[in-house]
């Protein structure tokens, strides 16, 4: 739900862009943790719980999966 109102303000802000051009599909490698478990969440992605990636703790995403 509060995807969808986030969306919602983005869209209202920027009502000359289409969704297509602001909204990007980003992988996250989540190791154990079910993708839906994170985005549901009160915290959502929280660098508090990351564990030491390729780069350090921290949050990445990238345009494709095999990076995540």
């Amino acid at each position: 739900m509060r995807f969808r109102n986030e969306l919602y303000i983005v869209q209202q802000k920027n009502k000359d862009k289409s969704i297509t051009e602001l909204v990007r599909i980003l992988w996250h490698g989540t190791r154990n943790t079910p993708p839906d478990q994170i985005a549901l969440s009160e915290q959502g992605l929280n660098v508090n719980y990351s564990s030491a990636g390729a780069y350090g703790n921290g949050i990445y995403f990238a345009d494709n999966a095999n990076y995540s």
